[in-house]
């Protein structure tokens, strides 16, 4: 089972740039190609042009990718790496030795790596040190300044509430119109 964890994988998707929705998209200041999640050590191209090199499992990615978009054939590559030789790799690396918790079964220092501590095993939980995608992957068009996220904080001052919106936006190049 743990053959899984120690092959590269690859996702592939080819579509077509002249559909009405990819046209429309074509036509906003900005397009983004954004994921919800890649476990974790990726390299992702676009029409033969690297994109992306992901290695946080806990993270969202976006990509301006308007100028790479064709109107005929558009191919999508995601290629996976072994989280394991990756890991193997960065603590080879690293200058000093890092102590670790070592269980049966357990594939061993998963802190050189963003992903689930449990993928690596830990007395509940098998280590399978599993990779893929994980969330949306989908094309964003904007030409305006565009929401992307929000936190909410509340302190309560005396007899009164304070509350601090921040937000997180999206503006595209040139500016917001």
């Amino acid at each position: 089972s743990r053959w899984i964890a120690l092959d590269h994988w690859t996702f592939s998707l080819n579509f077509s740039g002249s559909t009405p929705s990819v046209q429309q998209l074509l036509q906003e200041k900005q397009v983004l190609l954004k994921f919800g999640g890649i476990d974790t050590f990726a390299t992702v191209t676009l029409n033969g042009q690297k994109i992306l090199e992901a290695n946080n499992f806990h993270r969202h990615w976006a990509v301006a990718v308007k100028d790479l978009l064709v109107p005929g054939n558009n191919q999508l590559i995601i290629s996976i790496r072994p989280a394991m030789q990756e890991r193997l790799q960065l603590q080879e690396q690293y200058p000093y030795t890092v102590p670790s918790l070592h269980q049966f079964g357990q594939m061993g220092v998963y802190n050189f790596m963003r992903k689930p501590a449990s993928d690596g095993g830990w007395d509940w939980a098998p280590a399978y040190m599993a990779s893929g995608i994980h969330g949306d992957v989908e094309l964003v068009g904007f030409s305006n300044a565009m929401l992307e996220d929000a936190w909410v904080q509340q302190n309560k001052v005396g007899d009164q509430f304070e509350v601090i919106v921040t937000s997180e936006l999206l503006v595209p190049p040139g500016g917001d119109s």
